[in-house]
């Protein structure tokens, strides 16, 4: 059973955030290929990008610090 400790607590909020950068780089990317207008597709289509790039970010911070979690419990 995992202890609700405030580092384990931090790490869900960021899973929840990947999460939602998911989905929001999904929906923008939709969004831009569904698009009639070029100027509207190009901008969800750079919204995409950028949340896949905070995305990619912030899995590698969780990564880490779930693996010094990890090395720190006994």
């Amino acid at each position: 059973m995992s202890r609700k400790t405030p580092d384990n607590i931090n790490l869900k909020a960021i899973r929840f955030s990947l999460f939602l950068k998911v989905l929001i780089t999904c929906w923008a990317f939709y969004i831009s290929v569904t698009s009639p207008e070029i100027r509207i597709a190009l901008m969800y289509l750079v919204l995409a990008i950028v949340f896949a790039g905070l995305f990619v970010f912030q899995l590698k911070y969780y990564r880490k610090k779930k693996a010094e979690l990890e090395k720190n419990d006994p």
